[in-house]
């Protein structure tokens, strides 16, 4: 059993790197500016690895690799212009945590190689602003990964997630109170699951992009969420899309799924709001429940034995209607469309 403890107290530049064997230790404490931090540890037993920095323009980098049993990575800064990296690589049932408190950070999580049950969190907090947030696994069976970004109104923060040939894994993105965030969760393989929560998030953008079978991707973007996109790409077999934009005027969504036996559901409470859906081959099903005024809705089905269900519940005018467009192509396709509310609907169904 190793253990290091490094404490560098600099307002100029503190520079420590450690690298050390089995069942090891290591815990950097680093206040003051353009500090680096450096812990390796490879071919160990129950290792664990701690990084606190204070300052601005620091940077942290913790590389752990070939582990027998569990190992743990923590990193936390609380500054501005700080950089945050963990690597796990060929290490089952480890743990990485990545937490930052200020504005144009970065943190980057990578677990890779057979590192199963695996999971990896990165928190950046407070007034963030123009943060970035990345973490990558593959080939990382039954793992989970996490970015929370938090602004207060400031926002242009970035959150993207890389799950590849990850088996039973999930991933999850959560940006709250901040604005022009963007969110990107792409996933390779089989029996996945997405979520993406934007809330309070005006003018973000968030896409998920799954192939394989068995995945379900789920889009929340809430609470005043106005002038927010969404996007979800689904190639495979059995996957399922649920999207709710709740009190985001001007909101708009695309889901495309190619394969059989989809799911699709949408729902929209506010003004101006659009949806577009294309689905490709058999069995698919959508829902759309659009509450507000001005809406738009097109769908687009190929194939056989679809079913497309719209409801429209809102006021619309002359020239600014709310419409329908259904286009479902192949046979035993069914179309069902409700609008209700008043006058200045619109609804053209193309079977054919």
């Amino acid at each position: 059993m190793k253990r290091v403890t490094l404490l560098a107290l600099s307002i100029s530049m503190a520079t420590s790197t450690l690298s050390y064997g089995a069942g090891s230790t290591a815990t950097v404490n680093q206040t003051g500016g353009t500090n680096t931090a450096t812990v390796t540890q490879t071919n160990v037993n129950d290792a664990e690895a701690t990084v606190d920095q204070n300052g601005d323009l620091n940077s942290a980098v913790v590389l752990q690799e070939d582990s027998l049993n569990a190992m743990y990575a923590t990193v936390n800064t609380t500054g501005t212009n700080n950089s945050a990296d963990i690597h796990q690589s060929d290490s089952w049932f480890s743990t990485s945590e990545i937490v930052q408190d200020g504005m144009d950070n970065v943190a980057e999580i990578d677990q890779l190689s057979i590192s199963d049950n695996t999971l990896a969190s990165i928190h950046q907090v407070s007034n963030t602003e123009n943060d970035n947030g990345y973490i990558s696994q593959l080939q990382a069976v039954s793992s989970t990964a996490t970015i929370n970004q938090v602004a207060n109104l400031t926002g242009l923060n970035t959150a993207q997630i890389f799950q590849n040939d990850t088996l039973d894994s999930s991933a999850t993105i959560t940006q709250e109170n901040t604005q022009n965030d963007t969110a990107l969760i792409t996933q390779s393989g089989t029996n996945q699951f997405a979520d993406v929560v934007q809330n309070d998030s005006w003018t973000s953008t968030a896409t998920v992009n799954q192939m394989g079978v068995d995945n379900v991707a789920h889009l929340n973007q809430t609470n005043i969420s106005d002038l927010t996109s969404g996007l979800i790409n689904q190639t495979g077999d059995w996957l399922m899309a649920d999207v709710n934009q709740t009190n985001a005027i001007s909101s708009s969504v695309e889901v495309h799924q190619f394969g059989m036996g989809h799911i699709a559901t949408v729902n929209q409470t506010a003004d101006f709001s659009s949806v577009y859906t294309n689905q490709v081959d058999s069995f698919n099903t959508l829902l759309v429940n659009q509450d507000g005024t001005y809406n738009h809705t097109n769908i687009d089905q190929s194939g056989s034995e679809h079913m497309a269900t719209v409801n429209q519940n809102g006021l619309g005018t002359a020239g600014n209607d709310n419409y329908v467009t259904v286009m479902q192509s192949g046979f035993m396709n069914t179309s069902f469309v409700s609008q209700t509310g008043g006058g200045g609907n619109s609804v053209t169904v193309n079977q054919f």
